[in-house]
C-alpha cells in the first residue's frame, strides 16, 4: 500500500488486526482481566498520528456491515480514539443492517451516537439508521469515488486491446461466498467461467476481465479472473482480455470507461463505470449495491443478487443493458452530476461540523 501511494500528503500507519500472544498489549490485558480489571482497547500505533489530527474518518465503505463478520475490531478502534478526544466521522459509508440481533443493534446505535458526523452513501443506509434513531447525525451524501478522475495506464496494461463494443466484467471470490460457494474455491471459478462463456455465445462480443481489489489472498480479484481467462481460452475463446492487477483505481476507471457495458461485483468498480456513463449491472452481495442501484437507476432492475447468479440470469441482465444502452447512458448522464454534487456536499457538511468543534 505505502509503495503505491501517489499522493505525497498521505502517510500510512499499519494497525495489525491481530497481535501475537506475546505482544505487550495482549499480555497486559490478560493480566488485568485476571485480577478483575476492565480492559479498554489499546492501539498505541495511532497515538502519534492522532496528535495533530482535526478529525478521524472511518473510510472503509462497508466495514460497519455484517458482510465480513464481527464489528468488534472497528468498534474497538473507535473507542480508543474517542477516549482520546477524537472527532470521529463516517465518510461515505454503508452501515448495517445488523441482522435480527436486537442487542447488537441497540449497542451499535449507542456507539454511532458518539460520532460527530455520519455520511451515508446510499439511501438504504440513511433510511435504516434514521429508522433506528432519528437523532443520529446521519446525512445522505454521495460516495467520493464518483469524483475520481480517470488516468490512462502505461504500457502492457492488458494482454489484448479493448475492442469497440466490448463488455467489461469484474467478479470476485467474495461474491462467491455470498452465492453459496467456498470462497476462493474451484467451483466458484468454474461457475464464473461458465457464465462468461454463455455471455460470449449470446453476444459474440469481446470480454474484458477487470480486477479491482487485489490482495495477496483468496480475495484477490486478479487471481480469480486469471483462472477464468485461462479456462475460457482452453475452451477456444480467444477474445478474452485480462487487465493487469497492478493498476491504480484511476487507471481501472479509464479502462472501464472504454467498455460498451459493464457488470461488476466490487462497489467502486461499478461506481467507476456509472460515473463514466457506462451502462452497469451491479452484482450484489449486500444492501450497499442495492442502495446505490436504487439511488441512480430509480429501481433495482440493473442489480443481480449473488444468490441468484446463474448463467441464464446473468446473460439476460447484460443483454438488457445492451438493448437499452443509449437510454441508460442518457439516464446516467442526467443522474451522475447530482451524485458528484452530493459527494462534494459531504465535505461542506464536515467543514461545518469541524467549525463547531473548535
Amino acid at each position: 500500500m505505502r509503495e503505491r501511494e501517489y499522493d505525497s500528503g498521505i502517510s500510512h500507519c499499519a494497525v495489525a488486526p491481530a497481535r501475537p500472544r506475546w505482544h505487550w498489549v495482549r499480555v497486559k490485558g490478560k493480566v488485568l482481566r485476571t485480577i478483575g480489571v476492565t480492559v479498554e482497547p489499546e492501539f498505541p500505533e495511532l497515538l502519534r498520528p492522532l496528535r495533530h489530527a482535526r478529525c478521524v474518518m472511518q473510510i472503509g465503505g462497508d466495514n460497519y456491515t455484517m458482510d465480513y463478520g464481527s464489528l468488534r475490531y472497528f468498534v474497538d478502534i473507535d473507542r480508543f480514539l474517542l477516549a482520546r478526544g477524537a472527532v470521529l466521522v463516517h465518510w461515505g459509508s454503508s452501515i448495517g443492517p445488523f441482522g435480527q440481533d436486537r442487542f447488537l443493534e441497540e449497542k451499535m446505535v449507542e456507539h454511532l451516537r458518539r460520532f460527530s458526523f455520519i455520511g451515508a452513501r446510499e439511501s438504504l443506509t440513511f433510511e435504516y439508521l434514521k429508522g433506528l434513531d432519528p437523532k443520529l447525525p446521519v446525512h445522505l451524501v454521495g460516495d467520493p469515488a464518483f469524483l475520481l478522475e480517470p488516468v490512462p495506464p502505461g504500457d502492457n496494461w492488458a494482454d489484448n486491446p479493448v475492442e469497440e463494443g466490448a463488455i467489461g466484467l469484474n467478479l470476485s471470490n467474495l461474491m462467491g461466498r455470498f452465492a453459496g460457494f467456498e470462497e476462493g474455491g474451484a467451483e466458484w471459478s468454474a461457475r464464473c467461467a461458465d457464465a462468461v462463456e454463455s455471455l460470449i455465445r449470446a453476444t459474440n462480443r469481446q470480454i474484458v476481465l477487470i480486477p479491482h481489489v487485489c490482495y495477496p489472498d483468496i480475495r484477490d480479484d486478479g487471481a480469480l479472473l486469471s483462472n477464468v481467462a485461462q479456462e475460457l481460452r482452453s475452451r477456444g475463446y480467444s477474445r478474452v482480455a485480462l487487465v493487469s492487477r497492478d493498476l491504480t483505481a484511476a487507471q481501472y476507471k479509464w479502462v472501464i470507461a472504454r467498455c460498451s457495458v459493464f457488470a461488476g461485483a466490487r462497489m467502486h468498480a461499478t461506481i467507476a463505470a456509472m460515473s463514466s456513463t457506462v451502462p452497469t449491472l451491479l452484482l450484489a452481495y449486500s444492501a450497499k449495491a442495492r442502495g446505490i442501484c436504487r439511488d441512480i437507476y430509480g429501481s433495482e432492475a440493473h442489480c443481480l443478487a449473488a444468490s441468484e447468479f446463474t448463467s441464464g440470469a446473468f446473460v439476460a441482465k447484460v443483454q438488457n443493458l445492451l438493448a437499452h444502452q443509449e437510454d441508460i447512458r442518457a439516464l446516467l448522464a442526467n443522474r451522475i452530476p447530482a451524485m458528484k454534487a452530493a459527494a462534494i456536499r459531504q465535505a461542506e457538511l464536515l467543514k461545518e461540523v469541524l467549525h463547531t468543534k473548535v
